[in-house]
């Protein structure tokens, strides 16, 4: 609770009845866990709990306006535009708390009331997940870079360092409470882990395509499964240079060459 900053006023209402009313206002900073598993679309459900440690229920009944009634005044006169955004207000009473003193057992009145608050996460879609998905949409795409005439490597290589960048510039929009780690996080460490498999794809088809001459022959059933099937997997068209892979070569016993298409 920070120091009490607001006027001072010094009107308490009595009752007949025995009711008591007191307009003293104060200004209070309290603190909420957060479950940020979902953030930056999370929404929080803050508990307030008030009751008076000296007086009994003997003593003292606490007792509210209804909760809708605190509701409407609550969006009258909430003037905040920031990050969060109040959705409900619930009210309820906690069961009583018992403790012992010298007259035996004793318990005290309770109200508790439930905020209910939700994040505006269009900060965070705009300032991490669009240049996310750029990024990584830049980098499935670079796979259609011809490997003879383009570094393909070096672009993937370029766009990691720039991606590391961007998540230690934007490390501060992160939440740094709670005892979960956010899926966003998640979300990232994907995204990094697919350009890093990106590379070392890269890596191999350059390394299968420059040292092509050194390796053996493929095995028949590889070029069927790869130039064909996978081929057709993918929308890729037969080109007429490329009818080796289907046709293979064989001499009859009169010494003729036949074809043989799969």
């Amino acid at each position: 609770m920070d120091d009490n900053r607001v006027p001072d006023t010094y009107y308490l209402t009595l009752y007949n009845t025995g009711r008591a009313e007191d307009a003293y206002p104060y200004h209070v900073i309290s603190a909420c866990n957060l479950d940020i598993y979902n953030f930056p679309f999370d929404v929080q459900n803050c508990t307030y709990t008030f009751s008076s440690y000296k007086l009994t229920k003997r003593d003292i009944l606490l007792t509210s306006e209804p909760v809708t009634d605190t509701l409407e005044s609550s969006f009258r006169n909430i003037e905040t535009k920031g990050e969060w955004e109040l959705i409900d207000i619930l009210s309820s009473r906690p069961k009583n708390t018992t403790y012992f003193n010298f007259d035996g057992l004793d318990s005290w009145d309770e109200i508790a009331y439930h905020i209910i608050l939700r994040r505006r996460p269009t900060q965070y879609v705009v300032n991490l997940l669009i240049p996310s998905y750029c990024l990584i949409t830049v980098d499935v795409f670079s796979f259609l870079l011809p490997p003879q005439n383009v570094d393909r490597s070096a672009f993937k290589m370029t766009l990691i360092l720039g991606y590391t960048v961007f998540l230690l510039l934007m490390n501060d929009l992160l939440p740094v409470t709670g005892n979960t780690i956010p899926i966003i996080n998640v979300f990232f460490s994907l995204c990094l882990t697919l350009m890093v498999a990106s590379l070392l794809e890269s890596i191999l088809i350059t390394n299968l395509l420059c040292g092509s001459a050194n390796y053996p022959p493929l095995p028949n059933w590889v070029k069927v499964i790869f130039l064909h099937y996978m081929a057709r997997f993918v929308g890729l068209s037969k080109k007429s240079s490329d009818q080796n892979y289907v046709t293979q070569t064989k001499l009859d016993n009169t010494g003729k060459i036949m074809d043989s298409r799969s």
